[in-house]
Formats: C-alpha cells, structure tokens, sequence
C-alpha cells in the first residue's frame, strides 16, 4: 500500500477543497489504469460499467484522462509501486477502492455524497465483505501516518482533522490514540481552530477522543493515553484516570504500562515509596523494560536505599547493559556507597551505550 508524491502534495495544500465527485474518481481508475501502460479486457468492463454508472459521456470521458495524465505528469502516480496486479483479482480492486476511500478521508469525515460514490463503486468493483474492509483499513493506516507528518510539521489543526475523519478498528488502536496522545503534547499552547476556547492537553484530548468520537465503552488505549496527559498532582485527577485504565486492561503488556505511569506519578510527587512499589508490580508483568529498571533504582536512591540499589543493579546488569540510562543509575548507587572506581567504570559504560548520554558524561567529571 503506497503513498507516493501524490498524498505528499495533498498535505500541503491542507486536503481537498471539496468533497471527492464521479469526476475525481475517474481519476483514480484512470491512474490505477496508467500505473502498468497497459489496459486489457478486464479493464475496458471496469470502465464501460463506470461510464454507465455514473453516466459520463465520450467527450467528458476523454477530457478526465487527458487531465489525469497531465497530472500524473506532474505529481507521479499515487499508484506507484503497487506492481502490475491481476487486472481481475481482489488486490487491484482493493487498491482502487483503497485510494478513493483514502481521498475522502483527505478532507474530513466522509460526507452523504461520498458514501453514495462509494457505494456504486463497490457495487461495480463486487469487493467481498472482506477485501472492502482491508481496503478502508489501509486507508485509515495512511490518514494515520499523514496525521504524524503534519504534527511533525506543526501543522496541528490539519492532523486533528485526519484524526477525526474516522473512527479507527481495534486493530489500529495504539497507533491511532498515540498519534492523538503525540498531536496534544506537541500542540500544548495552541489554539486549535475547532476548539471554542483553550483548554488543557488533557480536556481537548477528552472531549475529541473520548466523550464523542465512540459508540462504545473508551478501550484501554484512549483511556491510557489521556491519563498521560493529565499532569500529575495532589488533585489525584491522574491516578484516578489510571485507576480506570488499569481496570480496562486485557494483557501483561498494558498492565506493566499502566503501574508504571502510576508509579511515574508518585515519582513525579517525589512520593518514592508508592512509586518503587508500583515500578515493582510494573516489573512483574514486564521484566524486560529498561526503564522500569532504571526508575526502580532512581526511586531506592532517592530513599537512601543504597544498599537495595546495588543489590538490585547487580541482578540486572548483564540484561539492561545496553541502556545507557541504567548504568548510570547503577554508576551513582556505587558513587554513593564511595566506590569511586566500579563508578567509573560503569558511567564509561554508559557513554559506550551512548556517547551522547550527557547525564552520564557529567556525572563522571564530577569525579576527582
């Protein structure tokens, strides 16, 4: 599934300025038609039905395809890179169904009138139930990748668009709410056009991702990803959302997540005893993370459990010895027990993991 020059040309000028028509999706045909410089009989049934259903006539008919590869000519073909498909199979007609479904996307939420055309060209394309779903999958996966490039852009309002012009299926939950966890980090002080007032991350998250984008009950990733960006404090606003999250979690993988920003959140409070209990229950359910591993030894340090931290670096030294943020942990509970030496020695370490691990690189100057 591509998205060459054509969808990079469309971020620009902010999508469409109007709903996609039976002309713009002429177009499509058109350019998937050009994609191989080839058109067979299979090909001349697609578009005779096309013609018929959406009556064009001869004369419209051959100014489209004139404009089409005009361009082509000057943008490149969005079907590019989709190799010469079986003009009859399911994946030439999945990626036609793919792009119109996608262009529709482009300007917001799919209108009456798009439905309508998407309609008809099912009906002419006879997609299964099956291959019409991979299609809108795929077209929602590429509105998601275009959203992350218009919040690497600054572009806020316009991923926040993309963002909302579909409600995304299970499978693409993490990466959907991520995005619009990214869009609100990033965008904290803006203004965004739709909003009535300025509100907080987390309030605009909320209203836009919680409370009127689901027909169901919040899934665990909308529910985590709007904890994160409730700040922490005495108000437990926070924990209470993460309370809530922790209930919804279905595996090991999104109960480690969950205690672990609960246990960022008493760390953040400088509350380290709740927090070094919550990074451990993190730990239960993920052994694996370094950066439970690293917190868990800032929070004993923080304690004066130094004894506790070299204990505990000792045990995960040779598993975490890629983190650079670890073993600097581990290098500070030495420098604290007057091991000057086996600190060192790991804060070396540490700039080999990464040589631009400044904590690391300071710490050790620090040393006489």
């Amino acid at each position: 599934m591509n998205d060459i020059t054509t969808h990079n040309n469309d971020l620009k000028n902010n999508g469409q300025s109007k709903d996609i028509d039976k002309i713009e999706l002429l177009k499509i045909l058109f350019k998937k038609l050009l994609s191989d410089n080839k058109i067979d009989g299979a090909e001349k049934i697609l578009f005779s039905e096309f013609k018929t259903a959406f009556e064009i006539n001869d004369q419209k008919y051959s100014q489209v395809l004139s404009e089409t590869v005009n361009e082509i000519k000057e943008n490149g073909n969005v079907f590019s890179g989709d190799g010469n498909l079986d003009e009859n199979g399911r994946e030439y007609k999945i990626a036609i169904y793919r792009e119109a479904y996608y262009r529709m996307l482009l300007n917001g939420k799919i209108s009456e009138s798009e439905n309508n055309l998407l309609i008809e060209l099912n009906k002419i394309l006879k997609l299964s139930e099956d291959a019409e779903t991979e299609a809108v999958l795929a077209a929602n996966a590429i509105i998601i990748k275009d959203a992350l490039k218009c919040i690497n852009s600054k572009n806020y309002n316009y991923a926040l668009t993309l963002l909302l012009s579909f409600t995304p299926d299970k499978k693409q939950y993490l990466l959907y709410y991520q995005t619009a966890y990214s869009l609100f980090k990033n965008a904290a002080g803006v203004a965004l056009k739709a909003l009535k007032s300025v509100k907080n991350q987390a309030e605009e998250f909320e209203d836009y991702f919680l409370k009127n984008h689901l027909k169901e009950k919040a899934p665990w990733e909308a529910l985590y990803y709007h904890a994160r960006l409730i700040p922490a404090g005495k108000d437990g606003a926070r924990n209470k959302r993460l309370l809530e999250v922790l209930d919804a979690a279905k595996d090991d993988g999104q109960k480690h997540l969950t205690y672990f920003q609960i246990a960022f959140g008493y760390q953040a409070d400088k509350e380290y005893h709740k927090a070094l209990e919550n990074y451990l229950t993190a730990e239960k359910y993920d052994g694996s993370d370094a950066d439970t591993a690293t917190n868990i030894i800032s929070c004993c340090l923080n304690l004066k459990k130094y004894e506790d931290a070299i204990k505990y670096a000792a045990e995960k030294i040779n598993k975490f010895r890629g983190s650079a943020a670890f073993l600097n942990n581990c290098a500070i509970a030495h420098l604290k027990n007057n091991d000057k030496t086996l600190a060192k020695e790991l804060f070396n370490k540490a700039l080999t993991a990464d040589p631009d691990f400044s904590d690391a690189r300071i710490n050790l100057s620090k040393i006489k």
